[in-house]
Parts: structure tokens; C-alpha cells; sequence
């Protein structure tokens, strides 16, 4: 099993800036990294309404594959998502922050098919 540790994650992450989003709180469980983040589209024309997630990056691969399950819960909607992540997109903070802002745009546009409730589990 491959296990994903990343040097500072925590730390480095409550330092993105961006238009779109802002990392609430950071923290690293026992088997996974998690992250609150708020939304705030305040560059669209048509903006959307600000909403809160809360992302969970697990640390070991489940399935030997080559990513790494993520779960994102819409906490207003109780809806979550299952996807993945590639190590390059968690390789920097800029590739990080490209992954997030183009993944929660998908979210907020309600463009994925998820689960009700809140799937992010912790050991």
C-alpha cells in the first residue's frame, strides 16, 4: 500500500489565495487530510451563492491504484462526492488550487452525482 504523506500539507494549504474559495481549517486525521472550505464566486458575472464543504484527501490507496479517494460534502445540500486525486495535483499548492477551484466549480454547479449524507469517515 502506498501511502501519501506530503511535507507542511496543513500548513501550506491555509495559505492558498483565491477568488473563489477560502480554506476554513486544516487538519491532518491518522488516514487522511481534511479541509473545510468555503466558496465566494465574487469574480462571475452571475455569481453563485457561497457554500461550505468539507473535503477529506484519504492517505492510502485503496485499490492500488494510481490515485487517491477524495470525498467532498456539500454541508448545505448533505450531498457528498466521491472522486479521486492524482499525486501531481497535490504535488504543489498551485496544482492543488487548480484542482480545488475546478473541482468545487463542478460542485457548486451541481454537475456531480453523489451520495446522500456525509461519507467522510476517520479512524
Amino acid at each position: 500500500m502506498k501511502e501519501l504523506k506530503i511535507k507542511n500539507f496543513t500548513k501550506a494549504v491555509m495559505d492558498i489565495e483565491s477568488d473563489y474559495f477560502q480554506i476554513k481549517y486544516s487538519s491532518s486525521a491518522y488516514d487522511a487530510y481534511i479541509l473545510g472550505i468555503d466558496t465566494r464566486d465574487v469574480v462571475s458575472f452571475n455569481p453563485l451563492k457561497p457554500k461550505h464543504y468539507k473535503m477529506a484527501i484519504y492517505k492510502v490507496k485503496e485499490d492500488g491504484s494510481d490515485n487517491f479517494t477524495v470525498w467532498l460534502w456539500d454541508m448545505e445540500a448533505n450531498v457528498s462526492y466521491p472522486m479521486s486525486i492524482w499525486v501531481d495535483d497535490v504535488s504543489s499548492i498551485s496544482n492543488f488550487a487548480r484542482f480545488l477551484t475546478q473541482t468545487l466549480k463542478v460542485a457548486d454547479r451541481g454537475d456531480f452525482s453523489g451520495e446522500p449524507g456525509n461519507k467522510i469517515t476517520l479512524k
